[in-house]
């Protein structure tokens, strides 16, 4: 057998704690055996000795990625333990190892997964090689990597850290799933980025690609084009344009080219939309452990890829017109794209707070959605999170592991109206995270960057408060003011389909509107911008996929339905 290689110095760790010994070898041994030539694998046999080791690590200035611990120790609880561990380590996931087929044990490790008290959980390796095992450790390895920023850098980005317009490029590159370094441009890395690619700090910001290619102050079009390729599709002509490229629109792609129909996507940012910057998305069928909203995109457009459908980012459609037979959409870059049918999902934006002193600050410390780029920015900061729906809930759970504190701000008289019951409970666990209710927020400044903000609370005071970060979640506005006036809204602006058009006057055909289809025939809107939607990335990826029966429907009928408006 092939002598292992010693671990490179400093390298990551995984913590395993367990008294049972059989247990605790096998999995360490597993471990080992599989990751040891770039992680170093530690064992504890009791909750006190594990807690003792991850402040040694933590002096010592060693990182532990994965804490690992039996269910039960001789001295605590394993989740217990865990904790203490990650609170020297916030960054480390915990996973709760079972004994496989012990009933007992599966039901007991149900609570600390619903609360929030462990991550994960994976079952003792009784084989040698357990693929099943290490496809599971795998998967939380990516997902640690993913949120240290520890994979392939494909560009540097230099910049000033205070500027609204880099942490929009990080963030318009971080959902496109392209990872780029950031220097700051008083840095010395920052200074010999610049030196290297032969560019001066006068257009700020730099992003110089992995080619050597230097882009100086970037448009959005520019950085996307240059991480996609410039992705123009060799055609204008498709069977089905769809305006979004969020779950719903991503979904209908996947279907649509799936069952040989040509497919366009169209995004005005990147892939994903608002779940797209979603830290976790724990109630989503067929992910136990959850899954990032960048991730969920990524999967989703790596699908449709693979079907053959055509993508633009970093482009809006300025204007939809009929033109005989086809739709006609005008992209901002002045190409029109033709298609038999157009399926609407643009999605929303986020509502502002309409408050000057804070928008001026928009990038600088306050931030619209969850702006997962920004998380590791929040280190021992007091950070601010306004909002009381899942968005803002996942949000704060995300910021606390690595935020000196974490306070939201809900106008209402509870989360529960609005916030699903396992978020509630991972908030309550989270000792960092407090709840103010009936509370507003109305102020808030600092000079270069946000250094505080100014709360009302249901007695009319206002209170000022040292803050490090705001991220303002308070529900979201449909972005349909381009589309023409024969298209059916409510009056906050969401489109009406199918029964809700019926029972408008003006529908032109005899038939009733086919599902999700608007009051223009051929034109059909799924997702948060459809009227009576559920907003949730689950009901928007299913309106997607079922819209597109609707769509083969239209199709075959065509010629009998379409009439010009």
């Amino acid at each position: 057998m092939k002598s292992k290689d010693p671990q490179p110095p400093g390298a990551p760790l995984f913590l395993v704690i367990g008294s049972d010994p059989f247990r605790l070898d096998r999995v360490a041994d597993e471990l080992d055996q599989r990751y040891g030539h770039h992680y170093e694998v530690t064992r504890a046999r009791s909750g006190a000795e594990g807690i003792a080791t991850a402040v040694r690590l933590l002096d010592e200035n060693r990182q532990v990625a994965l804490v690992l611990s039996s269910l039960s120790l001789v001295d605590t609880d394993g989740w217990e333990a865990m904790t203490a561990v990650r609170a020297q380590h916030p960054g480390a996931l915990r996973i709760l190892y079972l004994q496989p087929g012990d009933r007992d044990e599966s039901r007991l490790v149900q609570r600390p997964l619903q609360m929030g008290l462990a991550d994960h959980h994976v079952l003792v390796p009784l084989v040698s090689p357990d693929e099943t095992f290490h496809a599971n450790i795998s998967e939380l390895l990516r997902e640690w990597a993913g949120s240290h920023g520890l994979h392939l850098e494909v560009g540097q980005l230099v910049g000033e850290s205070d500027s609204s317009r880099v942490h929009h490029l990080r963030d318009l590159a971080g959902r496109s799933g392209v990872a780029i370094a950031f220097h700051d441009v008083q840095s010395v890395e920052g200074q010999r980025v610049l030196q290297k690619a032969g560019v001066d700090q006068s257009q700020l910001p730099v992003l110089v690609l992995w080619t050597g290619l230097a882009l100086r102050n970037p448009t959005d079009v520019e950085i996307t084009d240059a991480f996609t390729g410039g992705d123009t599709p060799d055609w204008t002509t498709f069977d089905v344009s769809v305006i979004g490229g969020g779950p719903a629109g991503l979904a209908a792609s996947v279907s649509a080219a799936s069952e040989g129909l040509q497919s366009f996507v169209l995004d005005m940012t990147a892939m994903g939309g608002q779940a797209g910057t979603t830290s976790r998305i724990r109630n989503y069928l067929g992910f136990p452990r959850g899954i990032s909203g960048r991730e969920l995109a990524m999967r989703a457009f790596d699908q449709a890829w693979m079907f053959g459908v055509a993508f633009q980012f970093s482009r809006s459609a300025d204007r939809i017109a009929r033109a005989g037979d086809l739709f006609v959409t005008h992209l901002s870059d002045g190409i029109e794209v033709r298609s038999r049918v157009v399926v609407l999902a643009p999605g929303v934006d986020y509502r502002r707070l309409q408050i000057p002193d804070l928008e001026q600050l928009v990038g600088r410390g306050v931030y619209y959605g969850a702006a997962v780029t920004e998380a590791e920015a929040m280190k021992d900061r007091d950070v601010f999170v306004v909002g009381g729906g899942n968005a803002a809930g996942q949000a704060a759970v995300h910021l606390c592991r690595l935020a000196k504190s974490v306070t939201m701000i809900v106008r209402g008289p509870s989360l529960s109206a609005s916030t699903s019951a396992y978020l509630i409970r991972q908030i309550q666990v989270n000792d960092n995270i407090a709840v103010h209710t009936n509370t507003n927020i109305v102020g808030g400044g600092g000079a270069q960057a946000l250094e505080y903000v100014e709360l009302r609370d249901h007695h009319g005071n206002i209170h000022r408060h040292d803050a490090g970060g705001l991220f303002v979640l308070i529900g979201a506005a449909p972005r349909t003011d381009w589309l023409p006036d024969e298209l059916l809204r409510d009056e906050w602006g969401y489109i009406l389909t199918g029964p809700d058009v019926a029972l408008d006057s003006e529908w032109p055909l005899e038939r009733a509107p086919l599902p999700y289809e608007t009051s223009m025939p051929g034109i059909f809107a799924v997702g948060d911008v459809r009227h009576g939607s559920v907003k949730r990335v689950a009901s928007a990826a299913g309106e997607g996929s079922v819209v597109i029966q609707g769509v083969h429907v239209f199709l075959a009928d065509e010629e009998k339905y379409v009439r010009p408006f």
